[in-house]
């Protein structure tokens, strides 16, 4: 191609003479042709005829194309990587050279100047003004400040020191602090406990970003003491004897001065004292000293307590009460007396009574100053709650449960705030109580349903009656329901017919069983006259499926009966035919094992 503006050149070789014909009206008969300053209309198809050359007479053409088609190409190959900080501008623009245009200077949409570490991409074109166009990418590299160094990201101080933002420990030039909302503080700025501060630093107009430093601000409390403190002068007393709570006591003078603890008390003087937690020592607290010729500083101490039995004395040690009579009771000799005088030889182990117990002790020191002071000690009693011992009880009835009265609360497992409950289900139930003293007590109870077995029998010996239960219980024994026993015999029954009654001794009824110790005759008239006419055994109804067997001397059965539930009786006829007179023997099987024999006079008229 030929770029616009540009010469075009023909050229042609062999031959004498030349004719040239083209676009846009051209002609030319020589050899060599140029087309100056050529533009778009000159493009085309250029023909040249040639003769002179003999045989070789001809002619060729040249298409000719205006216009440029070729993209620049870049001066350098790989742009190199720029590296810099947040100052870096962007001044030198690469090159490319272009077929047409020459020399091309790129040019980009992209930032020339960075304040932002990390890596940032330029993108160049070159555009040589004819549609070519061509792309680079350069790499700028801007480097971050360093942050600031620290020797240690949590740092700690005394509130008494008053430490600023300026005793921050850090590293680094220009440094700027910072709090959480990203503003700047001040260096006389005051440090705040459990604070997190921001810290940069700026090299060559560049910031860091920002580094870390938790704040610790220790506030060591004063130690703890009587303001006003009175020594025995008799004990030459020194700064050691003063009593004082606190860690790691520092002692002064009013004027600054640090005291070993072995300095003497002097009566009137103001000592100071510190306490160091945490490495920070606290402000001073200031003691006065007093001297005086026998004083100890105990005080009475009175103390009500609520006894821990329902029992009218309770043992206490008396010793657990020197703290509350005297600080630091481990510095003095304790002596106890009852109200009349006597020593209590073992106050680890003293019984109080129900009331006021009046107790007076003597507190020395070593050096002979003592002080009376009385220990009041009043015990009030320990309710007593007025439920029964475990039991059980029927099935579908209720129970009440007493606490008893006189108490001010009351508290049932129930929810209940009444004296009484009613329960009807099993359980544990306990209540608790107040008094009128403060005083609590609480009991419980067992309640289990009964155990009811049934009557599986009466057994009859001799002219006594067992009652055999189906399962062992708690039962109550009674042959007309009003009088009751423990014991299941009955003893020396006559005969005749009876009703065995049971129940639980908590009342729930068993049931009921008749039975009979048998009145058997030996003698039957059965001769019409109304008397004695049939043989009646009273309460074999009672045992169902006896059998009764008469035989008569021959040993044949005459009679023979399984009882039902009706009255026993026989008319001493065989296949309704009347027996003779005479001796018959009887054979009576009860069901419930009795076996019974015997004779049986039947006499009739004959």
């Amino acid at each position: 191609p030929v770029c616009i503006n540009s010469n075009i050149q023909l050229t042609a070789t062999g031959g004498a003479t030349y004719s040239w014909t083209g676009p846009n009206g051209f002609t030319s008969n020589l050899q060599n042709p140029t087309i100056p300053n050529a533009t778009a209309i000159n493009a085309g198809t250029y023909t040249c005829q040639i003769t002179g050359s003999g045989a070789c007479d001809g002619s060729f053409t040249v298409n000719v194309v205006m216009g440029d088609n070729i993209t620049p190409v870049p001066v350098t190959a790989s742009l190199p990587d720029i590296t810099g900080n947040c100052n870096t501008i962007i001044s030198t623009f690469p090159t490319a050279t272009d077929n047409c245009a020459g020399t091309i200077t790129a040019t980009t949409s992209d930032p020339l100047s960075y304040s932002t570490s990390g890596t940032h991409i330029i993108h160049w074109t070159y555009n040589d003004g004819n549609g070519n166009t061509s792309t680079q990418n350069q790499n700028v590299f801007i480097s971050a400040t360093a942050l600031p160094t620290t020797a240690n990201a949590t740092q700690t101080f005394c509130a008494t020191l008053q430490p600023k933002i300026s005793d921050l420990q850090i590293t680094g030039q220009n440094i700027k602090w910072y709090d959480s909302a990203n503003n700047i503080l001040p260096l006389n700025n005051p440090l705040v406990n459990g604070q997190t501060y921001f810290a940069s630093q700026t090299i060559n107009g560049c910031e860091s970003i920002k580094t870390t430093v938790q704040v610790t601000v220790n506030n060591t409390p004063k130690p703890t003491a009587a303001l006003t403190q009175d020594f025995c002068a008799s004990a030459n007393p020194k700064l050691s004897n003063l009593v004082v709570n606190g860690t790691a006591l520092i002692y002064y003078d009013s004027a600054g001065n640090i005291l070993p603890l072995t300095t003497p008390l002097i009566n009137g003087q103001t000592y100071f004292v510190t306490q160091n937690l945490n490495n920070c020592e606290s402000e001073k607290l200031g003691i006065l000293v007093t001297l005086s010729q026998n004083n100890v500083p105990a005080s009475n101490y009175r103390e009500t307590l609520c006894n821990i039995s329902t029992a009218n004395t309770m043992a206490v040690n008396l010793t657990s009460y020197q703290s509350n009579i005297i600080a630091n009771p481990n510095n003095y000799i304790f002596t106890y007396t009852d109200q009349v005088g006597n020593i209590i030889s073992n106050p680890s182990n003293y019984n109080l009574n129900i009331g006021t117990n009046i107790i007076n002790v003597k507190v020395s020191t070593a050096d002979g100053c003592f002080i009376h002071v009385i220990l009041e000690l009043h015990l009030n009693p320990k309710p007593i709650i007025t439920l029964p011992e475990d039991f059980d009880f029927c099935k579908g009835k209720i129970v009440t449960l007493d606490a008893g009265s006189g108490f001010t609360t009351y508290l049932w497992s129930t929810g209940a705030t009444t004296q009484t409950i009613t329960v009807s289900t099993p359980g544990t139930y306990w209540v608790k109580v107040t008094n009128s003293f403060g005083c609590e007590n609480t009991d419980s109870i067992q309640l289990t349903y009964s155990v009811l077995g049934e009557i599986v029998s009466v057994n009859i010996a001799n002219n006594s009656a067992t009652v055999i239960m189906s399962t062992p219980g708690n039962y109550e024994y009674s042959l007309d329901n009003q009088n009751w026993q423990n014991s299941n015999v009955f003893s020396n029954l006559t005969l005749g017919e009876y009703k065995v009654y049971v129940r639980t001794k908590s009342g729930c009824i068993i049931g009921e069983k008749n039975f009979s110790i048998f009145n058997i005759p030996n003698m039957i008239s059965p001769n019409g006259d109304g008397t004695n006419d049939k043989w009646r055994i009273a309460g074999l109804e009672n045992y169902s499926g006896t059998e009764i067997l008469v035989y008569d001397r021959k040993g044949l059965i005459v009679f023979k009966q399984t009882i039902t539930k009706k009255p026993f009786e026989w008319d001493g006829k065989y296949n309704a035919n009347p027996l003779a007179t005479g001796n018959y023997w009887y054979t009576i099987k009860v069901s419930d094992g009795r076996i019974y024999n015997g004779w049986l006079l039947i006499k009739n008229r004959n």
